[in-house]
């Protein structure tokens, strides 16, 4: 049994106000892509013009700090570059 998007996005806390019909219509505008292990997805100075769930697998957000060394930020379910972007490193 496959899950529709709109199954899907159900289940995201952020979408839980939408009914039915407005999950329906949104999972119509969504785009599904698929990344192979340790692919980029996106990086620091692309426009903040997209918004990822993470449906399956994990996603490692990581920055370089001023010193070089690399900072995890987390392993979100809900990510956007935006929400990158208010880490001052």
């Amino acid at each position: 049994m496959t899950t529709t998007t709109a199954d899907f996005l159900a289940t995201v806390p952020l979408f839980s106000g939408l009914d039915r019909s407005e999950l329906q219509r949104f999972g119509e505008m969504t785009r599904e892509k698929f990344y192979p292990r340790g692919s980029v997805i996106l990086f620091e100075n692309d426009p903040g013009d997209s918004l990822f769930v993470v449906r399956q697998g994990r996603v490692k957000v990581v920055l370089i700090g001023e010193d070089g060394r690399e900072v995890i930020l987390g392993v979100p379910l809900l990510f956007n570059k935006a929400n990158i972007d208010q880490y001052d490193f």
